[in-house]
């Protein structure tokens, strides 16, 4: 009985464990939005970022999305009680439908650092890091209340 017990409990301890929708294996964690616009030179690193979307525009070869960085989780989660941590562009070639990637969706991208573009955040001039996407993910909106982080326990009958 005592078996059939731990058994139980690694299988929900498991299943409470996020999974990652990026492969990391090749991801340098430590390179940042703040790294590259500080101009460091990590053209070709492959990293995940993360954070909220300010706006998506569709160019004539692919897709710009403006992102408000936050720190990401080992799953390539935006942490979003942390502080912003600026701003930077994902590259998507081809079209991507804007109403998918609106204002205010949480988004995380697997992609290379290629380098960075001038541009500006409202009238004051910004450097943007840029990353071409691999892969991308949007993040499920959380309702108050709904944090993936919590975990139950209980044994017994709910009514």
């Amino acid at each position: 009985m005592s078996k059939l017990f731990t058994l139980l409990v690694m299988a929900g301890l498991l299943a409470g464990c996020a999974v990652s929708p990026f492969d990391m294996k090749n991801v340098n964690q430590g390179v940042t939005p703040q790294l590259v616009q500080a101009g460091n030179s990590y053209q070709g690193q492959q990293v995940v970022w993360g954070g909220m979307i300010i706006k998506t525009d569709v160019l004539k070869d692919m897709t710009r999305i403006e992102v408000l960085a936050f720190p990401t989780d080992n799953n390539g989660k935006p942490n979003q009680s942390a502080a912003a941590q600026g701003r930077f562009f994902i590259n998507h070639p081809g079209f991507l439908e804007p109403a998918d990637y609106a204002a205010g969706r949480w988004i995380s991208v697997l992609g290379e650092v290629t380098d960075s573009v001038k541009g500006k955040v409202g009238e004051a001039p910004y450097t943007y890091p840029v990353v071409v996407a691999r892969q991308m993910h949007i993040w499920a909106e959380e309702t108050p209340g709904s944090s993936s982080t919590r975990f139950h326990f209980g044994i017994g009958i709910r009514l």
